[in-house]
């Protein structure tokens, strides 16, 4: 991560990245504290990396893409320090959804993100229920695995 990005709260309303790098990966190549399938962060060339686990269904993975986006974005333009955000994650492993925690650093980031994600499903007709429960394709089990 570049010094730009290293406090995102010193940097409050003042730039976002210029470049998105996207992309939907089989879930073991996540990166270790995201194994749940969504992930972002800034790279040392300023980029915003999102990586979003392969779904069945690739409609909903580009869903998640978008949240993820709109909520590093909302969350730098607010203040809020990506280390602020991986810190709550880390202690908060035991909870499913981190983000729709009220204590949350980044929850009205996370909540909105959360909205959008409600719009795109019922325009494109899916059930909110089956979207989230939807779950990231696992990996292949290898032979002598249980």
């Amino acid at each position: 991560m570049s010094d730009f990005y290293k406090s995102w709260g010193s940097f409050k309303g003042k730039r976002l990245p210029k470049q998105i790098n996207m992309q939907i990966i089989p879930i073991g190549c996540m990166r270790d504290a995201y194994k749940d399938g969504f992930d972002y962060w800034i790279d040392e060339r300023d980029v915003l990396q999102v990586r979003i686990a392969e779904f069945e269904n690739p409609d909903f993975a580009w869903f998640w893409a978008i949240h993820e986006v709109l909520e590093a974005l909302r969350c730098i333009k607010a203040g809020i320090p990506l280390e602020a955000i991986e810190a709550f994650d880390a202690e908060h492993t035991d909870h499913e959804d981190p983000g729709s925690i009220p204590e949350a650093p980044y929850h009205k980031q996370h909540m909105q993100s959360m909205t959008v994600q409600h719009i795109l499903c019922e325009q494109d007709g899916y059930s909110y229920e089956e979207y989230m429960d939807a779950e990231p394709i696992p990996l292949p089990k290898k032979e002598n695995q249980p």
